[in-house]
């Protein structure tokens, strides 16, 4: 038909009509005219005429229609059933989640994992282990948890605690030795004052501490004998000589110090002062002095 041609015509076939009519019709329609039916929802077949369409109101909800002669037939698709299509598979029939719940989807399933557990199905036991919780162990996986198997000397749970075993009973370390007990194991070292591999006593006189004295060795000390006029614990602290008026007057004239007579005590708040009588008279500093016997007068510390 060219360009501008009138549309064709419909030739009306109403209702059911013969195959062999319907044929004769579709083959005898005069030019222009095809063969239809009027009412909506009606479908013509050149052999079996005017047909109601089954599938005119898509009553296949999730699938394809097929209209019959009487009736419509439906084609699901994947994850359908029931009469129109309209009702959803459950995928969950089975349980196929081994240690999980199973939410239903369309030709499908998701899978929510019990605590330790993955995969798809929920059928891989998570590696508890995989992060080495053991810190002095062997770790074994279990079912959302795990167990450590600790080396020898530890303990708890994680095997991160020193286990309170003592591994010198019964250990003979020999003279001048003594047993150090550490992790699942022990060691013998010198006592205090030896060294060496035979545990020789240390001379701490070697080194000459004394500064003003005689060494005196002894087993992990030593003792200072100082010369006369210094003390302290290695010899090093020149004494000064004190006074007080009772037990040690220093005041007797061949004693007597010019321009003040003055004197140190044994308490540094404290000093003695003398007269040219040779009397002694017991003097205390002012509050927050000191006696400097160097200057002859209380002052501050």
């Amino acid at each position: 038909m060219s360009h501008g041609d009138p549309l064709p015509k419909l030739y009306v076939a109403s209702g059911s009509v013969p195959p062999e009519f319907s044929y004769k019709l579709s083959c005898s329609l005069p030019a222009g005219y095809v063969a239809g039916c009027i009412v909506e929802g009606w479908i013509y077949d050149p052999y079996t005429g005017c047909s109601f369409d089954y599938c005119y109101d898509e009553p296949c909800i999730n699938g394809d229609c097929f209209s019959d002669t009487d009736n419509f037939l439906c084609s699901c698709y994947l994850g359908w059933t029931g009469e129109n299509c309209d009702a959803n598979i459950d995928d969950c029939i089975g349980d196929p989640c081994v240690h999980g719940t199973c939410l239903d989807d369309v030709n499908s399933y998701v899978c929510i994992c019990n605590v330790g557990w993955t995969g798809g199905d929920c059928d891989v036991n998570r590696d508890d282990c995989i992060f080495n919780p053991c810190a002095h162990g062997y770790c074994l996986d279990g079912e959302d948890s795990y167990t450590c198997t600790c080396d020898q000397g530890y303990t708890g749970q994680n095997c991160n605690e020193i286990e309170d075993i003592d591994d010198c009973i019964n250990v003979e370390c020999g003279s001048h030795r003594y047993c150090l007990d550490k992790v699942a194991s022990y060691e013998c070292v010198c006592s205090p004052g030896y060294a060496g591999p035979d545990c020789v006593e240390i001379d701490e006189c070697e080194q000459n501490p004394c500064a003003h004295g005689d060494c005196t060795d002894k087993v992990n000390s030593y003792e200072c004998s100082c010369e006369p006029g210094y003390g302290g614990l290695i010899c090093d602290e020149p004494e000064s000589e004190t006074f007080d008026c009772a037990d040690k007057n220093p005041c007797a004239p061949e004693n007597t110090i010019l321009n003040g007579y003055y004197y140190a005590n044994s308490d540094p708040t404290k000093y003695v002062q003398c007269n040219e009588f040779g009397s002694c008279n017991l003097m205390n500093c002012a509050s927050t002095l000191i006696w400097y016997d160097d200057h002859k007068s209380c002052g501050p510390l």
